[in-house]
């Protein structure tokens, strides 16, 4: 049993125990969980259709009807500020802990994909070093946002800490799609908070010079394989076109 998953059929088993107790629906019905079910329907209907309708019906049952059942708790608990706070707080706390994971493994050359580059040590979802510095972009703007923002000194140092840990994690993945992600992340964070100002920018340019320099030859190779295909393994650029027109299709 994942810790996850138990954690999640209490909270689910509590929201049902406490809707029925009280007379109310299982579930509050807002447009946002309406459309999650039609695309439930969706990805059903068009099973038969699909290029691999195996995987397709294991990805509702394994890991749609999962998401599905969060987001329903989610929809019925995070129904004020403070309570979406919590949550905010707790997936930054969380991704930190993911984060010291990958630097410790890193560090003790464990779990290691293609012989240098981390996954995630939770598996599920940040198992790949493709998937983990994809879920750290995204969340880097929360960690990034504790840190900004007034508050208790010790959360505001412990943000920073856990945006340090996020970012080297996301190095050490070595992800071409992880590090393209985070560049577009970052110019929008910047942008959107109005961030960019003559401290921010110098702060970013020593901070550039220093981590520069430290990274592994491996690192810049890979990167300078996103304009040339023919410094990738063999293989793997005409793999990801066939995933591409796949996708298309």
């Amino acid at each position: 049993l994942h810790v996850s998953d138990m954690a999640a059929s209490v909270g689910l088993g509590a929201m049902v125990f406490q809707h029925i107790s009280r007379g109310q629906p299982l579930t509050r019905m807002t447009p946002e969980l309406t459309a999650l079910a039609l695309l439930g329907g969706v990805i059903l209907v068009t099973v038969a259709t699909s290029i691999w309708p195996g995987g397709s019906v294991r990805v509702f049952t394994d890991l749609f009807i999962k998401l599905a059942l969060i987001f329903m708790l989610m929809v019925n608990c995070a129904t004020s500020p403070r309570r979406i706070e919590r949550i905010c707080w707790v997936i930054v706390l969380a991704f930190g802990y993911i984060s010291a994971l990958a630097w410790r493994d890193y560090a003790l050359g464990r779990n290691l994909w293609e012989g240098n580059r981390i996954g995630g040590a939770v598996g599920g979802f940040f198992v790949e070093p493709n998937d983990l510095p994809l879920n750290i972009a995204a969340f880097l703007p929360l960690a990034m946002m504790y840190v900004q923002r007034p508050g208790p000194v010790f959360k505001r140092v412990l943000s920073a800490v856990i945006v340090v840990l996020m970012i080297g994690a996301l190095l050490f993945t070595k992800s071409r799609s992880g590090m393209v992600g985070a560049t577009a992340m970052f110019a929008v964070y910047l942008i959107v908070t109005r961030s960019i100002t003559p401290t921010t920018t110098m702060a970013g340019i020593v901070a550039v010079m220093l981590v520069a320099p430290a990274l592994p030859q491996a690192f810049w190779d890979r990167m300078a394989s996103i304009t040339d295909e023919r410094t990738d393994p063999p293989g793997s650029p005409a793999a990801r076109r066939v995933v591409l027109e796949q996708a298309w299709l």
